[in-house]
């Protein structure tokens, strides 16, 4: 092989690399989607903030820092599926 193969290969290796592999992007649930998934079962996306419902208090940036038992109450949950919030501070 010469050198100008060889620096299309690694090229063409690079940009398929690209688009399958870096290209994608992971995208994090929010704290809001995953409570929502969590009581209501799960849906791909919650775009509503939850942050002004009742029970539920956050931070500046959106994660939720405190649920209160009203948020539960009146639904039957299965708590070994409850999701993690990096920043909860009381349940």
């Amino acid at each position: 092989m010469g050198f100008k193969s060889i620096i299309a290969f690694f090229f063409l290796f690079y940009v398929i690399s690209y688009h399958l592999v870096i290209g994608q992007t992971i995208e994090e649930k929010s704290d809001c989607t995953k409570l929502y998934n969590f009581v209501n079962g799960d849906y791909e996306n919650y775009f509503n903030s939850c942050c002004s419902e009742n029970g539920i208090k956050c931070d500046d940036e959106g994660y939720i820092i405190s649920i209160e038992n009203d948020v539960t109450k009146d639904k039957t949950l299965d708590f070994t599926s409850f999701p993690y919030f990096s920043r909860i501070e009381s349940l």
